[in-house]
């Protein structure tokens, strides 16, 4: 009697088959383990990019808004006070003025430290952004309608143009980032005009 056993047609994989899938599979997760690292290094890029220009934004709204509703404004630096009197346009590193309430604000750069500081009359200077590269104001002066009267100097802000230029404080360690994107500077330039001097 012939006792043939059945053949299987199920076959297991070779160990040749099993290393090919090995390096497929491998190649897929590393390829997409580095995609993945790639958005993340991308969004915390943007994070703080959006976090600087937040900063910045908001400092640049306060200074206009200040600017635009205060009264008596003049450059710090005293050769540049003699230009604005004598009708010249300037440039300084800082400005001050009166604000509604009859105090003394001064905005001023600290090229050292690298960040814009504010006082407010005799208190002590604070901080108000980090990270500054550079920052200028602008200043055209004009005469009010006393002055011209009466031919006096150019006593009153007319416009001024804003310059900052910021990038990523170094001493922020809150996020490590150490992507060239990350730490490119953000230029911003306005112009604003006290709302007396133009009304």
């Amino acid at each position: 009697m012939n006792t043939r056993r059945p053949i299987s047609l199920a076959r297991g994989f070779t160990v040749t088959e099993l290393l090919i899938a090995l390096a497929i599979s491998t190649t897929l997760l590393v390829a997409t383990m580095a995609a993945i690292d790639a958005c993340l290094r991308a969004y915390s890029v943007n994070v703080v990019q959006s976090d600087l220009s937040q900063k910045a934004r908001v400092f640049m709204h306060r200074l206009t808004t200040d600017i635009r509703s205060s009264r008596e404004h003049a450059p710090v630096d005293a050769a540049r006070i003699t230009q604005f009197e004598q009708g010249q346009t300037v440039t300084d590193t800082a400005i001050e003025f009166f604000d509604t309430a009859g105090r003394l604000i001064r905005y001023r750069f600290d090229a050292s430290n690298q960040q814009i500081l504010i006082r407010v009359d005799t208190q002590d200077e604070i901080a108000l952004l980090k990270g500054v590269q550079t920052f200028d104001i602008q200043m055209t002066p004009t005469q009010s309608k006393e002055a011209r009267r009466t031919g006096n100097t150019h006593d009153i802000l007319l416009r001024s143009e804003i310059n900052l230029v910021i990038k990523r404080d170094p001493t922020d360690n809150d996020r490590d980032i150490s992507e060239s994107a990350a730490k490119q500077p953000l230029r911003l330039t306005t112009a604003v005009a006290p709302r007396q001097n133009v009304w």
